[in-house]
């Protein structure tokens, strides 16, 4: 029920992105099983083993037996329902016979009977696209659940609703991976940049940990003037999106009409330079997609570094997939490849697995330098060949064909440490070559409470509750006479469930602005939460009838009237949310669950699908659904919606309780008391539960 408000980007680049099978072909029909080339692709570098060796080089009798072995490890292991040590030992299997078909179906087989549909899918093509007339494959495959709800990307001009904020998308600009919203605030005519996912990745887990990722990093890192700043992380219809400063064109663009002078080539070379040693010295990550595209220039010409989609950090840089976080690092690694811009990548990122430092990014540099000055891109794998030979007939200066070629050594101990070193590099050549010192280096800039404040709300939606607290602490000493500081800092203790302590705070707020409703919701929260529900109704009557066109207020009353048993009454202030924002999946969520308390199935169950049409992953909505069916008899239906709502999130109590009854109906005992008792081994207190027992 609590939910504290959701407050609410750079051009993505152009490019080929060598990507993770993950991120390709979730959305695949079996109509198009003939070797399709994103497949093809994909698997090329799966041709070598997984300790280096080519086919042959070890001996093939000893690859065999390690076959065999690990394939009868995990045959065993999958008759006695140990799919984790069963996937464990099949996919090392698989890894010593990379091109046998049906050392991956066994595999799919496994992660099928685990829960994991869509890696079993995805394993299952891997198998198809080295023999596309497996009938059993085939038949796997269409075994398999269908494809889970899909939805459209957000389109122009649709109006996105962020709490009470809502933006206008003007412009959609698509890259291999994500999308970035050009949005225009409808109350402030401010531009902003809204970057998520594609809605195609929906069902990828991998890619959605990817994105929280790169949200993570942008988040983590205090502003500089030469790197794009991320004002927070807000959830827009269940997408979580970055919400970035707006900036109008980059690197990519200029070169496309021209060429730079040395001059500006040096300036945004050391600004480029100043903004990655920043986030190498913050963060220590390897940025790996550094590219025109990614640099982006103001209108003041500054340049800035954005997309930090690939970005690891030194110690961790394995790719995860799908949901295999618990399997060994040596299994993942069968789901992950290699990823970046092929003609800047450096040698050593076409290596799966291979460990990278900053000198990777240098690499890019290199190259990116060479083509400021000559509007020119070196040939891949050949950037220090291609530049010794071409860049005097460019008329590169000695001094800075010297950097270039530098930067792209192939072997890294040969090109500068850091980007501090080369940034000391260039400042020699400006000097040289224009007679006057280069700009002095660009540090972080200093935060205002606000920006504590919006860190606060990003941290929180990734769910890092305690650092997110801190946030807000700090914002409030640095403007503790602003309403809206004491707002956040009572929901960061509400989520911490130091609940008089929350209460406090949106007291002290409501002394300094006594009809801001957001304080009295809150406070209406703490006192429900105290089980001080006389108190609680008045302070959500006030709330509402402060500001009558704010849904989440009345989501927030109807949660509270439905929790006291008046669902009636509940029901209506759903309904009346839903008037002012029929997209809101919470609210479609707490209506169903208040029609299917009070008997009304068929209703509860078209609420619910309304609900998933706009969130496709809400496992409370799929929770909800299987009660409806249930209670309607579609046993079979209310079973496979169990089933999608645990593979969103496996640890969900409910849902287990649910499919256990679903189970019993069924007349399946056994496993229904298995179901039970996996619910029994999990928490028992979770919010926005569906009450399963008497449904």
């Amino acid at each position: 029920m609590f939910g504290g408000p959701l407050r609410a980007v750079p051009a993505l680049g152009e490019g080929h992105e060598v990507s993770s099978l993950s991120e390709s072909g979730t959305g695949t029909e079996l109509a198009s099983m003939d070797k399709p080339n994103w497949l093809k692709n994909l698997l090329g570098w799966r041709n070598v083993l997984p300790w280096g060796g080519q086919p042959g080089t070890r001996s093939n009798l000893d690859h065999e037996a390690e076959y065999r072995r690990y394939r009868e490890k995990g045959l065993t292991a999958f008759g006695q329902r140990k799919y984790t040590e069963a996937i464990e030992a099949l996919v090392r299997a698989a890894l010593f016979r990379p091109g046998d078909p049906e050392a991956h179906f066994n595999l799919g087989r496994a992660l099928s009977a685990a829960g994991k549909i869509e890696a079993a899918r995805q394993v299952y093509l891997r198998a198809l696209v080295l023999n596309p007339h497996h009938r059993e494959v085939r038949s796997a495959l269409l075994a398999l659940p269908p494809l889970p709800l899909g939805r459209e990307d957000f389109q122009v001009k649709q109006l996105l609703h962020i709490h009470e904020t809502s933006f206008g998308v003007l412009e959609v600009k698509k890259g291999g991976f994500g999308t970035v919203y050009v949005v225009v605030s409808v109350k402030s005519q401010k531009f902003y940049a809204l970057k998520t996912f594609q809605s195609r990745f929906l069902w990828s887990d991998e890619n959605r940990k990817r994105f929280e990722r790169e949200a993570l990093t942008w988040i983590q890192l205090d502003r500089h003037p030469n790197v794009v700043s991320a004002h927070s992380l807000v959830k827009i219809e269940g997408f979580p999106c970055l919400w970035l400063e707006f900036v109008p064109g980059s690197l990519a663009d200029v070169l496309r009409e021209r060429r730079l002078p040395p001059k500006l080539a040096m300036k945004w070379a050391l600004q480029l330079c100043d903004g990655m040693f920043y986030v190498h010295q913050k963060l220590g990550i390897v940025h790996r997609d550094l590219k025109p595209p990614n640099c982006l220039i103001t209108d003041d010409l500054v340049l800035k570094v954005t997309d930090f989609g690939l970005a690891r950090a030194f110690p961790d840089v394995e790719q995860r997939s799908l949901d295999i976080s618990e399997l060994s690092s040596e299994t993942r690694a069968y789901f992950t490849g290699v990823a970046g811009t092929p003609y800047y990548m450096a040698p050593e990122q076409f290596d799966p697995g291979r460990k990278l430092d900053t000198r990777a990014d240098i690499f890019a540099f290199g190259v990116m330098f060479y083509q400021m000055l000559t509007q020119d891109l070196p040939p891949i794998g050949a950037a220090q060949a291609h530049i010794a030979k071409h860049a005097s007939a460019h008329s590169i200066p000695d001094d800075l064909k010297e950097i270039m070629i530098r930067c792209v050594q192939p072997d890294l101990r040969r090109r500068p440490n850091d980007f501090r070193d080369l940034r000391g590099l260039i400042e020699r050549s400006y000097r040289r070559l224009t007679g006057v010192d280069a700009p002095p280096s660009a540090g972080p800039l200093e935060l205002n409470a606000g920006d504590w404040n919006d860190k606060g709300i990003a941290l929180e939606e990734l769910g890092n509750f305690e650092e997110s607290f801190g946030c807000f602490q700090r914002a409030l000493s640095m403007d503790s006479k602003n309403a809206a500081r004491w707002v956040s800092h009572g929901e960061g203790l509400m989520r911490l469930r130091r609940f008089s302590e929350a209460l406090d705070s949106f007291d002290r707020g409501l002394e300094i602005s006594p009809n801001d409703p957001d304080l009295w919701s809150g406070k209406a929260i703490a006192l429900e939460s105290l089980n001080r529900l006389v108190e609680a109704r008045a302070c959500h009557e006030r709330a509402v009838q402060l500001h009558p066109q704010d849904e989440t207020l009345w989501m927030n009353f109807g949660a509270m009237l439905g929790e006291m048993g008046q669902r009636d009454d509940a029901i209506r202030c759903f309904e009346h949310a839903l008037k002012i924002n029929p997209r809101d999946a919470d609210c479609w969520f707490n209506l169903a669950s208040n029609l299917i308390q009070t008997a009304r199935f068929q209703e509860g169950l078209v609420s619910c699908d309304k609900g998933l049409a706009i969130e496709p992953r809400h496992h409370i909505l799929w929770n909800g659904r299987a009660c409806a069916l249930k209670n309607l008899g579609q046993f079979q239906e209310a079973l496979l919606s169990c089933d999608r709502g645990l593979e969103i999130e496996p640890n969900y109590t409910p849902l287990w309780e649910t499919k256990g009854y679903v189970l019993r109906s069924l007349g399946k005992i056994k496993e229904a008391s298995e179901c039970f008792e996996r619910a029994q081994a999990l928490p028992k207190r979770q919010v926005g539960a569906f009450w399963t027992g008497g449904l």
